[in-house]
C-alpha cells in the first residue's frame, strides 16, 4: 500500500531526478543534455547515435536490431539512444527532421555517415562498416 502511494505522490508532484551520468540500457547510452551529447561524440571509439521518439512506430520496430547491435559491437563502437521529445536541444543542434534517424562517427569524432528510416540492413551494415574502419 505504502509503495502504491509513494508512485502516487511520485507522479503528483512531477519530482524528475537529475542524473549525473547518462542512463545506460545494457550497452546503450540514453542521451538527454548537450553536455552529454558532447562527451558521447568526443569518445576515442567510433560511434552510432540513434535518434527517435517513444510514438514512432518505426522507432519501435528497429529498436530491438539497435540493442543487439551495440551488444554484439560493445567495447569496440559506441552507441546511443537520443529520444528527441526528451533532449530537443540534442535534436536541434543535429538538425533531426525524422525519427529514426542514425548517425555514425569516427573515433575522431567526424560525421560519416547518416540515414533515416527504419532499414535495418543498411543499419546493421553500415556499423559493420564502421567496425572495419575502426580496426
Amino acid at each position: 500500500m505504502a509503495l502504491s502511494a509513494g508512485r502516487t505522490l511520485f507522479r503528483a508532484t512531477g519530482f524528475k531526478p537529475q542524473l549525473l551520468q547518462p542512463r545506460t540500457f545494457g550497452t546503450v547510452k540514453a542521451i538527454e543534455t548537450v553536455e552529454e551529447w558532447e562527451a558521447f561524440t568526443s569518445s576515442p571509439k567510433p560511434s552510432v547515435s540513434y535518434f527517435t521518439a517513444s510514438w514512432c512506430g518505426p522507432c519501435r520496430a528497429v529498436a530491438p536490431v539497435y540493442k543487439d547491435l551495440a551488444a554484439a559491437n560493445a567495447g569496440v563502437v559506441e552507441f546511443a539512444k537520443i529520444d528527441v521529445d526528451e533532449a530537443p536541444d540534442v535534436a536541434a543542434e543535429m538538425e533531426i527532421r525524422s525519427v529514426p534517424t542514425f548517425h555514425f562517427f569516427g573515433a575522431d569524432g567526424k560525421l560519416l555517415h547518416q540515414f533515416s528510416g527504419a532499414d535495418k540492413a543498411q543499419l546493421e551494415a553500415t556499423v559493420a562498416q564502421l567496425k572495419l574502419e575502426s580496426e
